[in-house]
């Protein structure tokens, strides 16, 4: 017969997922974890607001506000999962320069389309385009050649005879979108990407989208032919985290600039919703000019309210209800260990937010735990129960993050050079670097100048991965200026794309830079007082690190962050980095000498077998940490599944490594001599990692 209580002694603790905001789009919610009725009055608004815009095609927005761990995130994530067979819906992240603004929306618009949702076998881009009544009514064929192509183009410019900005170019896209030959190609010139002659000369357009209005009349676009199909949803989430205008403050007012120019010029079929805490809304809505909240810019303001007592049980409820599935008997309560005595006792007034009965829940239910785990264990050595300090919580949840960067960013050129800057400069910033200056070029997303300090010594730092070799050839002229003009002691070209080809004026100037004859053999010291050119190809690993810092630090300055029920500020989260020197791994910032390993280690490499078991291992460790004891099976479970993307890892393998960690006195597991599914495992009190 299996109790409760040997359940909860062997199990994770039930509220230690979901308590961090994030990008909603990346993360699948568990719809056996919804409360419906929290915030359903709010959905139902939402909703209704969405099918004016579905019977009406006028654009309408929305502003949802909401206190700190009021549930905004969740809420859009919710309207994705419930709504995604009535809109197409677009995640828009902060961006780094309000200069970009159009461009950025039009790429994180393609970038969104191109996911696919659950249970659908194409990406939302795909499928917005099966469901245009023109290739739903044409005869279009799946023969992609000349001849289709143009009366595919022609049957659109007779259905969209005006309204539509360089229609046949706009057209040609579209159809090759559809052909499995170009469709990646035609993703990326649609995302903004810089392409090469070659790649441009495929498409048959005449240049990349190289401004602000050229991006903002694709948009006009997919407004225009998405009329007779769904309405696309976009979402503007974590907007406390915007680039600062001169005033000192954040920028909206060039998001709202955006928001009136979609209604004043009629671009149709949007839902634009735009979450922020309340608290960023008063600081900033007295910038805002007063004719862009006017009655027919912004329609409806959505404030998410408290949950009351009930909720609270409901939430404590559905989180426990895994733990109560397979007890026989079963408990007189649902949120049993937990009670409603302790719901009144922390709960007075009655009302809470849903982050906050997550945090007590928490709290409550560890304390429950370590009380059993203490009167359980018969080993005396066992009985000093660990504390799940924050720093190993927080070592837990950086992994996490960082396996979601992972799966997130498969390439490079996910993201802009302009991006990519942006969150190095977060990390120079962090390491105390003074004097830094980020400067973008206004025609170009895809390079970006920093320079700063390093010891009283000017750097100079140049990220491009331009396709366009014209683009390409214009950075290497600057290269070269500046190393003339020896403004710098140090210049680094960051570039992880192809160089071209020694037929490319770009590439001779990258040679005569980085590899010319006379440098090879010579330390950099050695040219004393010149200027020191070096190329750094960024590995994707070290863009991880970079995407991982600035998701944690966007969540700490929003207050969104919580690590073991306490929400993490961003002076305690740069503590936290400096304790666990988790970036003296981040390849990138060895290679800019910005940092420096504290931990001699083996000059020979370890081959990437064990290295990755090691990463296991450390996995296995942190989730010990944090929970101080865990039944065998479980521990095995969690491992695998936040390792998932390694198929050859098994049940077996785990387990070996668990007991590696045994043998290497860094834990215990008790009851060894039961059947695996009564062991649990601890750390070793006597050996400090």
């Amino acid at each position: 017969m299996v109790t409760i209580d040997s359940l909860i002694c062997q199990s994770i603790n039930p509220f230690d997922e979901n308590l961090k905001a994030g990008n909603f789009w990346l993360e699948q919610q568990d719809t056996r974890q919804t409360v419906e009725s929290i915030h359903l009055e709010e959905m139902k608004k939402i909703e209704s607001s969405l099918d004016l815009v579905s019977s009406e095609h006028s654009s309408r927005t929305l502003l949802l506000l909401g206190d700190s761990g009021s549930g905004k995130s969740y809420l859009l994530g919710r309207l994705k999962r419930q709504l995604n067979n009535k809109a197409f819906f677009i995640y828009i992240d902060p961006w780094v320069d309000s200069r970009f603004l159009w461009r950025h929306i039009l790429r994180k618009t393609i970038s969104s389309l191109l996911y696919k949702p659950e249970n659908q076998s194409y990406s939302q881009l795909v499928l917005w385009l099966k469901n245009l009544p023109i290739i739903q009514n044409s005869k279009f064929q799946k023969i992609f050649n000349n001849e289709e192509r143009k009366r595919f183009i022609v049957q659109l410019k007779n259905s969209y005879s005006d309204g539509i900005n360089n229609a046949r170019e706009f057209f040609g896209i579209l159809y090759d979108l559809l052909n499995p030959s170009l469709s990646d190609l035609a993703s990326d010139w649609l995302k903004g990407d810089h392409l090469s002659e070659e790649d441009l000369k495929d498409l048959r357009v005449s240049s990349s989208i190289n401004n602000e209005d050229y991006a903002r009349g694709i948009l006009e676009n997919l407004g225009r032919i998405s009329v007779g199909s769904l309405p696309f949803i976009l979402c503007f989430d974590q907007l406390d985290n915007l680039p600062v205008s001169s005033s000192g403050f954040i920028d909206l007012q060039s998001l709202f600039n955006v928001n009136s120019n979609i209604h004043t010029q009629i671009i149709k079929n949007f839902l634009m919703i735009i979450s922020m805490p309340t608290s960023t809304w008063k600081d900033n809505e007295k910038r805002i000019q007063p004719a862009d909240l006017a009655e027919g810019r912004l329609h409806q303001k959505i404030i998410l309210k408290t949950i009351d007592k009930k909720q609270i049980e409901a939430i404590w409820s559905l989180k426990l209800s895994r733990l109560h599935s397979p007890v026989n008997p079963k408990s007189n309560s649902s949120i049993y260990p937990l009670n409603q005595q302790q719901i009144d006792l922390n709960f007075p007034s009655g009302k809470t937010l849903p982050r906050n009965a997550l945090v007590v829940g928490r709290k409550l239910y560890q304390t429950y735990k370590d009380g059993l785990l203490l009167n359980h264990l018969e080993n005396s050595a066992s009985r000093q129960t660990p504390q799940n300090d924050l720093l190993s919580l927080f070592k837990l949840s950086w992994s996490e993050e960082f396996q979601i960067s992972k799966n997130k960013i498969i390439k490079v050129n996910q993201l802009t050079a302009l991006e990519l800057m942006k969150m190095l400069d977060e990390v120079l910033q962090f390491l105390k670097y003074t004097k830094r200056a980020l400067k973008f070029s206004p025609n170009n997303v895809n390079s970006s100048y920093l320079s700063f300090l390093n010891a009283s010594e000017k750097i100079c730092l140049i990220w491009t991965e331009d396709q366009n070799m014209n683009y390409f050839c214009n950075v290497m002229k600057f290269c070269n200026k500046e190393i003339e003009a020896k403004t710098y002691r140090h210049l680094y070209l960051l570039r992880n794309s192809t160089l071209g080809n020694p037929a490319n004026k770009g590439y001779q100037i990258y040679r005569s830079i980085f590899k010319p004859p006379h440098r090879e053999g010579l330390s950099p010291e050695s040219n004393s007082g010149a200027c020191i050119p070096r190329h750094i190809q960024p590995t994707l690993t070290s863009i991880h690190y970079l995407v991982t810092y600035h998701q944690l630090m966007m969540n700490a300055k929003s207050k969104e962050l919580v690590i073991g029920g306490k929400i993490i500020d961003l002076p305690t989260l740069e503590n936290l980095i400096r304790q666990s020197r988790i970036f003296e791994n981040c390849q990138l910032l060895l290679d800019l000498r910005l940092i420096q390993k504290t931990v001699e280690v083996n000059s020979a490499k370890k081959q990437s077998h064990q290295e990755e078991n090691d990463q296991i291992k450390d996995y296995l460790l942190k989730i010990i940490q944090t929970q101080n004891f865990i039944s065998l099976p479980a521990l095995i479970e969690k491992a695998l599944e936040h390792f998932s993307n390694n198929y050859l890892l098994n049940f077996d393998q785990v387990h070996q490594l668990t007991q590696e960690i045994c043998n290497q006195n860094l834990a215990i597991i008790t009851h060894s001599d039961e059947p695996i599914e009564k062991q649990l495992i601890c750390l070793n009190p006597t050996t400090k990692i």
